[in-house]
């Protein structure tokens, strides 16, 4: 009868340790990518045209929006007035803003939020008031500068999402321990 020769418990607590390091990088990595908020409705609505002033525009997403963050909701008018009149509410996924529209024309919405998940996500839309005709899509189509403020938006935070920085920090703490604690388990074994 042949007999195996025991398997040192350090080679189990280093094999368990890498599972874990391994399971929770998976698991971090995957965290960002799980709830991108995207523009359901509009209010007034890209391409609408009214026949009375709105008081407000309101903005609703497909996930939760960061409740403190980078956002932002700004109206202007045809002569590129801003026509927002009033702070900018952040519900969990809305965005609104109090306008004070002066008259009869075509009127730019432009914003940006950020999803719960740190995504930023932004956009731009037109609508109209009185006797105007607007052709829905046709503030990004007509703006060879939008793609662009878009992506210079999205690039404002480090690594291109405020929660990459402390994913990075929480994953080199948990690499650290996880070799403390190898450290620790080799070095008894060596003890004689």
């Amino acid at each position: 009868m042949t007999l195996v020769p025991p398997v040192p418990r350090s080679r189990f607590v280093a094999v368990g340790i890498g599972a874990l390091m391994l399971t929770g990088s998976l698991l971090l990595a995957a965290a960002p990518a799980a709830a991108d908020a995207a523009l359901v409705d509009a209010d007034p609505g890209d391409g609408e045209v009214l026949t009375t002033a709105p008081s407000r525009v309101t903005l609703t997403f497909s996930g939760d929006l960061l409740q403190m963050g980078a956002h932002a909701l700004q109206v202007t008018g045809p002569d590129g007035q801003d026509v927002t009149d009033g702070d900018l509410e952040v519900e969990p996924t809305t965005i609104a803003v109090p306008v004070a529209i002066p008259g009869d024309g075509v009127y730019d919405v432009v914003w940006q939020t950020v999803a719960k998940d740190g995504h930023p996500v932004s956009g731009r839309y037109q609508f109209g008031v009185g006797e105007v005709t607007v052709t829905p899509g046709a503030a990004d189509a007509g703006d060879e500068h939008a793609e662009d403020e878009h992506a210079e938006a999205a690039s404002d935070a480090p690594f291109g999402s405020p929660l990459a920085v402390p994913i990075i920090v929480g994953a080199l703490v948990l690499a650290a321990l996880a070799g403390a604690v190898i450290w620790v388990v080799h070095a008894r074994g060596k003890r004689p």
